[in-house]
């Protein structure tokens, strides 16, 4: 059994939507390794927790920035508070 996975330009165009909504957020990586049998302290330095460092305002700016591109209604509400999903049947079984 082989899947067959086809790229779609609308998925494409969505993906790339979320993406821009976090435009300026700054780029933390870090490798660390979990045991079964230890429990991480992020607040130790042991990983990277996800932290949103752009402000609410540069959110706002990027969703009206994305919003406009699509041509949808402009938003000015500054809490951000997003929810994405998207469909996954997109590959097929040959």
């Amino acid at each position: 059994m082989k899947l067959k996975f086809k790229s779609q330009a609308f998925q494409t165009a969505a993906v790339t939507a979320v993406v821009d909504l976090f435009r300026g957020q700054e780029w933390r990586q870090d490798t660390f390794t979990i045991a079964k049998e230890h429990q991480i302290n992020i607040d130790a330095g042991l990983g990277v927790r996800n932290a949103l460092t752009i402000s609410d305002e540069q959110l706002l700016a990027n969703m009206n920035d994305v919003q406009k591109r699509h041509n949808l209604q402009m938003t000015d509400d500054e809490s951000c508070h997003f929810c994405v999903e998207m469909e996954t049947g997109t590959g097929y079984v040959q």
